[in-house]
């Protein structure tokens, strides 16, 4: 795409900016000390009834794990593991 269009790149990365620092939420904690999902966020997440999290460094992603399964490039393993804690739970 960068060969036909030279500012594709910027477009992308620019993109990638907006998605990593622009799409910010503050999210409560409520008086147990929960993490409170702001809905816009369950909305674009797809989070209904089920959330999987997941943990690395200082980062933790929240997952419709419906949705993680069916992600193009997500992790053979992490995909299985996430299958089975389903099928555990007598899920799909």
């Amino acid at each position: 795409m960068a060969d036909r269009d030279p500012d594709a790149s910027r477009v992308s990365r620019d993109n990638l900016n907006r998605m990593a620092f622009g799409m910010v939420e503050d999210a409560p904690f409520d008086a147990s000390g929960r993490l409170v999902i702001p809905p816009v966020m369950r909305r674009l997440g797809q989070l209904e009834d089920l959330a999987f999290f997941s943990g690395f460094g200082n980062v933790i992603e929240i997952w419709n794990p419906l949705v993680l399964i069916e992600t193009p490039g997500a992790a053979p393993e992490f995909v299985e593991m996430v299958k089975w804690l389903l099928e555990e739970k007598g899920i799909k």
